[in-house]
């Protein structure tokens, strides 16, 4: 392998590390968000008077 083969191989792995994390953060917005949703729209998170 020479060596511009392994510094391509290297951007290619950081770039598919990098999207999988940007991945993974976008999930757990996602999950968060519609967490918030369903607390507040259902009423047991904030108990808003009248």
């Amino acid at each position: 392998m020479t060596k511009t083969e392994c510094y391509m191989w290297l951007v290619n792995d950081l770039l598919l590390t990098a999207a999988e994390l940007l991945y993974d953060a976008f999930t757990l917005l996602v999950a968060a968000a519609a967490l918030g949703v369903w607390l507040s729209t259902s009423g047991c998170f904030l108990q808003r008077p009248g």
